[in-house]
């Protein structure tokens, strides 16, 4: 693989991470217009229910704003608990977009005199094969120190009990993982709660696990360029087209799908 295919197949993968970006930000801003609405609607049938004198003398008794009495009463109709669940979702749908990345970076670079896959690599799930492959037989300088990585597998035991509990901290998730699990809401209080036992995300989360993917993938991509750069002498390139292409930089080589956008011929 020349430099410019891959600067190019860094700038597909990249453009993923941009629509899910435009894509949490249009979700969060719909919560925040909805939110807004429902709050106007709040105070206005409760002048019209109770009367405005009374409604605030009540607000001032009891020493509760109106949007802090708002906010309790919005929390706690469970027909309000959808913005959890869409975090959620987007959040999980991230996670596996990670995974995506990962695998897909391996089979670019995959080693044309070896047998070996992914799929070959020790490892609890595809993250951990995917990097071991990286690392061990792509021979890479694999980020595992990074901050941004260590958070990932913070990220990934919260995608976990989203996926395989509901997003509850109850009897049913062993005492070690739910230690684990409490003690990193707690760290994060100001974008993830506890409610009940139930895990909840809030403004501002799916955003930072965004942020931390782009800076973990930036470093292994530089990890990667430093790759091409040295072998970049190396290539012999194949002009068939973009869908079948293939680069072959000594033994390795890297099968170029069609992607998106459009790369100009």
């Amino acid at each position: 693989m020349n430099k410019e295919d891959f600067e190019y197949q860094i700038m597909r993968m990249q453009w993923g991470l941009l629509v899910f970006k435009k894509y949490i930000e249009t979700l969060e801003g719909f919560f925040v217009s909805q939110r807004q609405e429902d709050y106007q609607k709040y105070k206005s049938y409760n002048r019209e229910t109770f009367g405005t004198e009374f409604w605030e003398q009540v607000l001032t008794e009891t020493g509760v704003t109106e949007i802090e009495a708002f906010e309790f009463s919005y929390s706690a109709k469970p027909e309000n608990s959808y913005p959890n669940i869409l975090r959620k979702s987007a959040f999980t749908n991230l996670f596996s977009y990670i995974e995506v990345l990962l695998i897909e970076v391996c089979n670019l670079f995959r080693l044309t005199d070896s047998k070996l896959g992914v799929s070959d690599m020790r490892g609890q799930n595809e993250i951990d094969r995917a990097r071991t492959y990286l690392s061990e037989v792509l021979q890479i300088s694999f980020p595992s120190t990074s901050q941004e990585w260590q958070e990932i597998q913070k990220y990934r035991n919260l995608r976990n009990c989203i996926i395989h509990n509901d997003g509850k901290l109850n009897e049913r998730l062993n005492s070690k993982k739910k230690s684990i699990l409490t003690d990193y809401i707690k760290h994060k209080a100001n974008v993830l709660a506890l409610v009940n036992d139930e895990i909840i995300i809030r403004n501002g989360f799916c955003i930072e696990v965004l942020e931390t993917t782009e800076k973990f993938f930036n470093l292994l991509f530089i990890a990667l360029s430093k790759m091409v750069e040295a072998d970049d002498n190396n290539i012999s390139s194949v002009n068939t087209p973009i869908d079948d292409a293939r680069t072959r930089r000594g033994k390795r080589v890297a099968v170029i799908h069609f992607p998106y956008p459009t790369k100009n011929k």
